[in-house]
C-alpha cells in the first residue's frame, strides 16, 4: 500500500518539476512604462521586459502575513467540510495578496491540488463507514474523471477570454445555489441522525415489544385476508366463518409455549451458549473455530467475478489507479503541448488557431468521450454482476442506471468547467451531488477531492502556459493549504469519533460555501467600481487567438 502511495507522490513530483518548462513569455495585458501603469502597489514595472510583474513572496507586507494565517484557518475549516476551499482561496488571494482575479484562480487551483494530495494521503488507509471497502469510491471516479478533465480544459479557455465582471457574477450565482442545496442536504442528514439517536435511546425491551406488536398485527391481517378465501380460492362470505374459533385453553397453551420459546436465547454464527460445565477458554476456542468455518464457507460461496470486485473495493491497487487515471492526465498534457496556445508555441510547430490546432482539439474531445463510454461499460458490467450474484448493497451504493450515469457525466463536466473558469474545487459540486444520493459524507468528501486532484493539476498546467500562475506565492500558499488541510481533517475525524455524527461535515461545508457567497460579491463590486473609475470596459471579451 505504501509503495503505491510513494509511486503516486513520485508522479506528482515529476509533473510539478516539469511545470516551469511550460512557463509562458506573455499572458495578462501587463505592458507598462512605469510602476504607475501597473494594477496596484503589489506590482512593479520591469524595465527590461516592459511589463508589470507581481512582487515576490519576500519581503512580506503586513496584509500578506495576516492573509497567510487567515488562509490556513479557512482551509482547515473548508477541508473539515470536505472541500478544498477554492471559494475561499480566490477572495483571500485578491484581498490580502492583491492578485488579479485570473491569477487568483490559478493559485486557487494549485492550493486545491495541494489539499487533495494531502487528503488522499490521510485517507489512504481509511475504510468505508458502512462496508468493508476503501473510503474512496473508485467506480464514481471512473465515470466522472474523463469529463472532469475535459471540463477543466474548456473552463480554462473560457477564463482567459471572459471579462472579470461576468466571472465574478457567475461565481456568486453558483455559490448561492450551492449554499441552498448544501443546507437542505445537511438538514436532511441531521434529521436522519436525530431519528436514529431516538431509536437508540429506546430500551431494548420496548423496541422488542413494539416489534412483536407490529408482527402480531401483520399476522392478524394475513389471517383475515386468508379467511376471506375458501378452499377453491373463491371469496367467502363474511358470515360463512370457514375457520372455527380457537378454544381458550388452546390459546393459553400456545401463549405459554411462546413464552417458553422467548426465554430460549438465539444462537448466532460463531457463538456458543454459556454452560456451567465449559470453561471460558473452551468457549473462545469453539467460537473462533466456528467463525473461521463460517467465514471460509461464505468466501467459498461467493462467485469468482463478484469476489474480484469485492477485492478491488478493498484495495487501492487496481488498473484504474495505476494506469487509467495517470493515462488520462498525461494524454491531456501531451495533446495540449502538441496543440500549443496563444502564449506557448506548439512542440511540433502547429500555429495557434490554425486548422491543425482545431484538429488536435477535436482529437482530445473525442478521446475523453470514448474513455467515458469505455469506463461506463466497465462500471455497468460490475454493477450487473453485483445484482446477479446477490451483492450486499448498503445505503449510498449507487445503482448505475442510464439516467444516473448521464446525470453524473454532466455534473463531472460542469465541475471541471467551474474549477477551470472560476477556481472553485470540484468538491462544491461533487459533495452536494453525492450527498443527495445518500452517499456517506466521509465517502463523498474523499471521492470528490480525489477526482479534483487531476482536474486542478491540469488547470495549473494550463494556467502556467498562459503565464497566470505565480510560482512563488503558489508554493507559499500551497504550504499553508497543506497545513490547514491536515489540521482540518484530523479535527473533524476526532469530532465524528466523539459524537458519532457525520452531519458536522455537511454543515461545515455549507458554512464555507455561504461565507464564499458573501465575501466574493462584496469585494467583486468594489473591484469593478475601481476598474470603472480607471476607464476600463467591464464587458470586453478577449480572444482565443490573441
Amino acid at each position: 500500500m505504501r509503495c503505491l502511495l510513494y509511486l503516486h507522490c513520485a508522479i506528482v513530483l515529476l509533473i510539478l518539476l516539469l511545470l516551469p518548462l511550460a512557463q509562458a513569455t506573455k499572458g495578462l495585458d501587463n505592458d507598462c512604462v512605469s510602476d504607475d501603469d501597473c494594477y496596484n502597489t503589489y506590482e512593479h514595472c520591469s524595465i527590461s521586459e516592459k511589463e508589470c510583474i507581481h512582487k515576490d513572496v519576500f519581503p512580506q507586507e503586513i496584509m500578506e502575513f495576516f492573509g497567510s494565517i487567515v488562509l490556513g484557518l479557512m482551509i482547515a475549516l473548508s477541508n473539515a467540510g470536505g472541500i478544498g476551499g477554492g471559494g475561499i482561496i480566490v477572495p483571500i488571494a485578491i484581498i490580502f495578496f492583491r492578485f488579479r482575479t485570473k491569477q487568483a484562480v490559478a493559485i486557487s487551483n494549485f492550493c486545491i491540488f495541494t489539499a487533495s494530495v494531502v487528503r488522499y494521503a490521510l485517507n489512504f488507509n481509511k475504510k468505508h463507514p458502512k462496508k468493508d471497502a476503501k473510503i474512496i469510491d473508485y467506480s464514481i471516479t471512473m465515470i466522472m474523471l474523463p469529463m472532469v478533465l475535459l471540463g477543466s480544459l474548456f473552463g480554462v479557455q473560457i477564463n482567459m477570454i471572459i471579462p472579470e465582471s461576468i466571472l465574478l457574477g457567475a461565481l456568486t450565482i453558483i455559490l448561492i445555489y450551492l449554499s441552498i442545496t448544501s443546507l437542505r442536504t445537511s438538514l436532511k442528514i441531521r434529521k436522519k441522525e436525530n431519528l436514529e439517536k431516538v431509536k437508540d435511546d429506546i430500551p431494548e425491551e420496548q423496541r422488542s415489544e413494539s416489534q412483536e406488536d407490529k408482527k402480531s398485527e401483520e399476522e392478524k391481517k394475513n389471517i383475515q385476508s386468508e379467511d376471506l378465501l375458501n378452499n377453491d380460492g373463491d371469496v367467502c362470505s363474511i358470515y360463512e366463518n370457514p375457520i372455527p374459533p380457537i378454544p381458550n385453553s388452546v390459546k393459553e397453551t400456545s401463549h405459554e409455549s411462546s413464552k417458553e420459546k422467548e426465554g430460549v436465547p438465539k444462537v448466532k454464527k460463531g457463538t456458543l451458549l454459556k454452560s456451567d460445565n465449559s470453561s471460558e477458554e473452551e468457549k473462545e476456542i469453539v467460537s473462533d473455530e466456528d467463525s473461521k468455518d463460517s467465514k471460509e464457507k461464505e468466501e467459498s460461496d461467493v462467485h469468482p467475478e463478484l469476489a474480484k470486485i469485492i477485492w478491488k473495493e478493498q484495495s487501492h491497487i487496481k488498473p484504474s489507479t495505476l494506469i487509467l487515471f495517470p493515462f488520462l492526465f498525461i494524454t491531456l498534457i501531451v495533446l495540449i503541448l502538441i496543440r500549443g496556445t496563444s502564449s506557448v508555441d506548439s512542440i511540433v510547430g502547429i500555429e495557434s488557431c490554425s486548422a491543425g490546432s482545431f484538429v488536435v482539439l477535436a482529437i482530445l474531445i473525442l478521446f475523453y468521450v470514448v474513455m467515458t463510454g469505455f469506463n461506463t461499460i466497465l462500471v455497468k458490467n460490475e454493477y450487473r454482476i453485483k445484482v446477479e450474484q446477490g451483492y450486499n448493497f448498503v445505503e449510498g451504493d449507487l445503482k448505475w442506471e442510464t439516467k444516473l450515469l448521464v446525470q453524473f457525466i454532466l455534473c463531472a463536466f460542469g465541475a471541471g468547467f467551474i474549477a477551470g473558469t472560476v477556481g472553485l474545487g470540484g468538491g462544491v459540486i461533487f459533495n452536494p451531488l453525492l450527498l443527495s444520493f445518500k452517499v456517506p459524507p466521509q465517502v463523498a468528501s474523499a471521492t470528490g477531492m480525489f477526482m479534483i486532484t487531476f482536474g486542478s493539476l491540469s488547470n495549473v498546467f494550463l494556467f502556467t502556459m498562459a503565464d497566470y500562475f505565480h510560482f512563488g506565492f503558489g508554493f507559499w500558499l500551497g504550504a499553508y493549504t497543506a497545513l490547514g488541510t491536515t489540521v482540518g481533517i484530523i479535527s473533524v475525524n476526532k469530532l465524528i469519533k466523539k459524537t458519532g455524527r457525520t452531519s458536522y461535515i455537511a454543515f461545515i461545508l455549507t458554512l464555507v460555501i455561504i461565507l464564499s457567497a458573501i465575501i466574493i460579491p462584496i469585494y467583486g463590486i468594489l473591484q469593478l467600481i475601481q476598474d470603472s473609475n480607471d476607464g476600463k470596459n467591464l464587458l470586453e471579451f478577449g480572444s482565443f487567438c490573441d
